[in-house]
């Protein structure tokens, strides 16, 4: 297993994301952060092809109302694919561009049909871009194209955070987290979720179990140090969790979480087998 330090981290483990915009210029920009919470890289977090997957367009126009538009074919309003390569520019992470075609006079593509409002032989152009839009961590875990390698963002600056990080990785390199298909070392009960009363492990912060998966977090993780309040909440984003485990930490130290491994990780952690490690 190895360890790779990068600056920027960036996966995707949920699918294609899609976008659409009305059109009434030959070029206008998607902004992927702002609507949709997500960055795009130009080619797959997961697989190195192209990020963009399908481009489709269609005339905003109505065949009822105006039958012998051109943006309107056989009683329709027209509709058709873009290049996903050709006809998307990456600007940056955040945002890119789509440039309409002008097609030719006897088949118009929506570069020649787009314009502001609906006219004699313009109209409005909807586009739809679907993608596969990447989400930013501090690390990764051997997972997709890094199979066998963990990555950890360092920071100079945060020093804590970076060894946090870095622990928080192995710690699932060595199947800390035992959920999602990933069994507990022989002779341990897989640990009650945050779902789920535990009570071998009530305290004074929490009566439910401690593992969990999702909450905007990727991949299982514990929870340990939430309520029972913030264990029921749809988002862990920013909770006060105590252990290293925790979904998410800082790019900022000190970090709240150094060298905390709870109890039932600890007890998962000495009963694992490592020596494949």
């Amino acid at each position: 297993m190895g360890l790779r330090l990068c600056d920027r981290n960036y996966f995707n483990d949920s699918g294609n994301t899609s976008l659409s915009r009305s059109f009434t210029a030959r070029q206008a920009r998607f902004d992927v952060l702002t609507v949709a919470g997500r960055y795009m890289l130009p080619t797959s977090a997961h697989d190195g092809r192209p990020a963009v997957k399908t481009v489709t367009w269609t005339a905003q126009v109505n065949p009822a109302t105006h039958p012998a538009h051109p943006g309107v074919h056989a009683g329709a309003a027209r509709t058709g694919n873009l290049h996903a390569v050709n006809d998307v520019k990456f600007v940056n992470i955040e945002c890119f561009e789509v440039e309409l075609p002008d097609g030719t006079a006897a088949s118009p593509g929506p570069g020649r049909l787009v314009g502001a409002a609906v006219t004699a032989t313009h109209c409005p152009i909807r586009v739809v871009v679907e993608f596969e839009a990447a989400d930013e961590g501090l690390g990764l875990s051997g997972q997709g194209a890094q199979a066998g390698e963990n990555l950890v963002c360092y920071k100079q600056t945060a020093p804590q955070t970076t060894v946090d990080v870095m622990i928080h990785e192995f710690c699932h390199s060595a199947g800390m987290a035992v959920i999602g298909g990933n069994a507990p070392p022989p002779g341990l009960a897989v640990p009650k979720t945050t779902a789920q009363v535990d009570p071998d492990n009530q305290d004074a912060t929490s009566t439910k179990g401690h593992l969990y998966t999702g909450h905007d977090h990727s991949g299982g993780h514990c929870a340990r140090g939430l309520t029972n309040t913030q264990k029921a909440a749809a988002s862990y984003g920013g909770r006060p969790a105590t252990c290293i485990n925790f979904g998410e930490n800082s790019l900022a130290d000190p970090s709240r979480r150094t060298a905390k491994i709870c109890p039932t990780c600890t007890l998962v952690l000495k009963a694992r087998e490592l020596t494949a490690i």
